[in-house]
This record gives C-alpha cells, structure tokens and sequence, in this order.
C-alpha cells in the first residue's frame, strides 16, 4: 500500500502541472467532476500522520466509489436489479471456477492428514477467522449508527454466554460471508489488516475480539477451535497445494499451447484496462498462443472484477509489467478451458444464495444516497474526508463497479480518471 504506483506519480505530476485553483479534471462521472485543485486541498488537510502519497490514493478511491454510487442511486438501480447482479458476480464465478479446479487437482495430490491439520493450525503461519460485520456506510448518521452499535454489543453477549457463532454470523452477518457462518478464508499474518493484525494474531482459539471498526463497519471477529472448522482448513490447506498444482499445470498448458508474447500485447492490454469498449471481439489478439489467443472480451472478463485502483495502477505499469501480467491472464484463461473439459460448471442454482447476500451489500451501498435522490447527487467532501481519516466509505462490492459503467448511459467512460492541463 505505501509504494507509490505508477498511476499516483502520474496524478501528482499532473497536480504540480496546474496553477492553484486550475481546473485539470482528475475524475468525471456524469455531471461529477472532481478538479485537481479539490483534490489537493483535501489532501493537504489530511492529519499529518497519514502519508502525502496515501491521502492522495485515500481521495481517488473514495470519490471514484462516491461517483459510481451517486450515479447507480440516481439512475434507481437496486441490488434486487438481478441482471446487474448477475453481471456483476461473473470476477466471483471465474474465481469459483478456478477454485474447483484447483480443488480436483489438489485432490490428486496426496491429502491433508490430521497430523498436519493439528500442527498448522497450532502454529503460527496460518489462521482461518469467522466475523459477524454490520455495514456502515455513514459513520455521521448517529441514530443508525446507534443501531448498528446496540446490535453488534447484543450479538457480543449471545457469542459470549455460548450461542453458536456459526448461526449468529448466518443470522445477522450483512456481507456474503453470512452464508458460510462468517468463515472466511485461510491468511497469512500480512493478509490482515495492520491497525487489527497483531490482536487478531494473538486470539487464542475460541477467542474473539472486541468490537472492531474496520473499512465495512462494525465488525466481530472470532477464532473458532479446529473442530469446528476442520473441513474449512482443511479446504484451505488443499487450496494451496491445489494453487502449486494449477501452476504446475498452466506451465505445462503456456508450453503445449505455445503461449506468447505479441509486439502489440502491452498496448493492447492497457488499452483492455482502460477502454475494453475501444477494442471489439474481433480486435487483434492480445496474447497468442495455438489455436487462437486471448481476444480483448476475454482479456476484460479476467480484469473487470479487479477495484478501479488497482486497475488503474496495472494500466500504467511498464510495458514489461503490462506483458507479464497479460500472460498470467492467458494462463487463467487456459486453465478455465480445462476446467470446461472437466465439466466444471458454476451454476445458477450455485449462485442463488451469493446473489441474495450480495445484493443486500447494494442496497446497503445506495442506501445512503437514497434521501439525495430527488436533489442531485450529494457532495462527496464528508465522504473523502472520512476516508482520509480512515474511517469507512461507501465500498463497491467487487464486480460492481465493472457492471455500472457498462450501463450507466453515459457508457464505459463515465467513470474514469484522466489529467488535462490547466490553462496557462
């Protein structure tokens, strides 16, 4: 998080370019515009124990998350819209796709023993959590926030006095971790956030942490003894060797298929990042290999699930970063064709549960600028400045924001950023 990407160096030199007060546009969505010159006084009133370099990512992610919300909110779209949903959980199926792959390849492999699920999870390289997070999307709104507060403190004392935390997080959970009873997945200490790490690290099993306030909102977080999460950890673990296996495998594939790097595969692939709609499925191959290659829409399909930040940061790698990362997306593409001749299928009957959940976290999102509606989106200054303090912003679940930009009618450039110079 602290280095500094490619995209903000190109951000802060465009900033240094423009007069103060000049009107260099940094993001526009819709009638939104955030100028350079906004962005820099929010910034430069970020406490001054937050990195100069952080206050300007902190500003881009929340305004670009405000515009896509703001604008989904005006245009009335709900997370019971199941096409949106629909469109939207495709990164989630890709993902799940892979995910049983790797699980039939890690089941070739020789299984997890008690043994080694024992001593793993006594050790310290690993650890699997269970949470219950209500979503706050408006740390300002005392009496909901209130609300949310009572019923989080109620949850603790059911968790405390014996009730199963399983039901409690399937109960009451706002994100779609309810529908596995809050577990989540197996981490490593660098995979959880540094203001919570070492506490959560140090939760002994069957212990559980206070009340945290965490990106989402509130959330509670537990360490389940192994027998109640036996078969999850014991997923993860075969997970990580279903990981080595599959790269093993997509070696051999990039190999036998003949992958390659194309002349044209950097800029054809920072053109997928920023603009897929510039590039039409009979456009130039961006990766080869035989029997075809990885088209654009194919390209966009693996991409369009990654947060705009972080795709905004790839589009401006080097081209040798650009290439290296095009090829690991026509690896998962060919693994994906082997999954297909495996007869793995994600469903929508698989999908059923996920979308319910999912589109409660809509909701949640494009509740908070349901009252605006009627007046215009509303000023997203409380909102950045939250996020520059740290506290919780309105988040677009992933996959989200991909979908919105394709149906908004503006088209896929509504949402954007983009650097124009001030006027001398």
């Amino acid at each position: 998080m602290v280095a500094v990407t490619r995209f903000l160096l190109v951000l802060l030199l465009s900033l240094g370019a423009c007069r103060p007060g000049g009107d260099a546009i940094i993001v526009a969505v819709g009638d939104q515009r955030l100028p350079a010159s906004a962005v820099a006084t929010l910034a430069s009133n970020a406490p001054a124990s937050l990195d100069q370099r952080l206050a300007f990512r902190a500003v881009a992610e929340a305004w670009l998350d405000y515009a896509l919300m703001a604008e989904a909110a005006r245009l009335g779209w709900s997370g019971r819209d199941t096409g949106l949903i629909r469109e939207s959980l495709a990164p989630l199926v890709q993902r799940e796709t892979i995910g049983r792959l790797r699980n039939q390849l890690a089941g070739e492999r020789p299984a997890v023993t008690e043994a080694d699920l024992s001593r793993v999870y006594a050790g310290d390289s690993l650890r699997l959590f269970q949470s219950v997070v209500l979503l706050v999307n408006d740390w300002g709104d005392p009496d909901r926030l209130l609300a949310k507060v009572t019923r989080i403190d109620s949850i603790r004392i059911l968790a405390a006095r014996g009730a199963p935390f399983y039901n409690l997080a399937q109960q009451f959970s706002e994100t779609v971790g309810a529908l596995y009873g809050g577990i989540g997945s197996v981490v490593t200490r660098e995979r959880i956030p540094e203001a919570d790490r070492e506490q959560l690290w140090r939760l002994p099993p069957g212990g559980m942490s206070p009340v945290l306030r965490t990106r989402l909102g509130l959330e509670l977080v537990r360490r389940p003894p192994l027998a109640e999460v036996r078969a999850a950890f014991a997923a993860g673990l075969l997970m990580g060797r279903g990981i080595q296996a599959d790269s093993v495998l997509a070696d051999s594939l990039a190999v036998a298929r003949g992958l390659r790097i194309l002349p044209e595969t950097a800029d054809r692939f920072r053109q997928v990042l920023f603009n897929p709609d510039s590039l039409g499925p009979d456009s130039a191959l961006v990766v080869g290999f035989q029997g075809g290659g990885l088209s654009p829409t194919a390209a966009w399909s693996w991409v369009a699930g990654l947060p705009d930040p972080v795709r905004l940061k790839l589009a401006w790698s080097s081209p040798a970063d650009l290439e290296r990362a095009a090829v690991e997306v026509a690896r998962s593409h060919l693994l994906a064709e082997v999954a297909a001749t495996r007869g793995i299928v994600v469903s929508d009957r698989d999908l059923r549960g996920l979308r319910t959940a999912f589109g409660r976290e809509v909701d949640a999102g494009l509740a908070w600028f349901a009252p605006n509606r009627a007046g215009g989106p509303v000023s997203a200054d409380s909102l950045v400045a939250r996020a520059l303090r740290g506290e919780a912003a309105v988040t677009i679940p992933a996959g989200l924001a991909a979908a919105l930009r394709r149906r908004i009618p503006h088209g896929y450039n509504a949402v954007g950023i983009g650097w124009i110079k001030s006027p001398s």
